[in-house]
């Protein structure tokens, strides 16, 4: 894992932000990211495993972060 500051992180969270309201498989959906720790935690509900997926893969360029923590809910 690459050492990033803590502001690094907060610009690369709002980037990753940015990244699933614009992905269009996740619109209107609630989807929500945080970090802590090294990881990009994600959570809140999506309707299919379909956009569970999206959301993990949408956060994948930012490697700066050792994990994605997928806690989304299917419902």
């Amino acid at each position: 894992m690459n050492m990033i500051t803590h502001s690094q992180q907060e610009v690369y969270l709002r980037q990753a932000e940015k990244a699933l309201r614009c992905n269009p498989h996740l619109i209107n959906r609630q989807v929500n990211v945080s970090n802590g720790d090294g990881k990009l935690l994600l959570s809140g509900k999506v309707t299919s495993f379909f956009e569970k997926q999206m959301a993990q893969e949408a956060l994948r360029k930012f490697d700066e972060f050792a994990v994605i923590e997928n806690s989304l809910q299917v419902g």
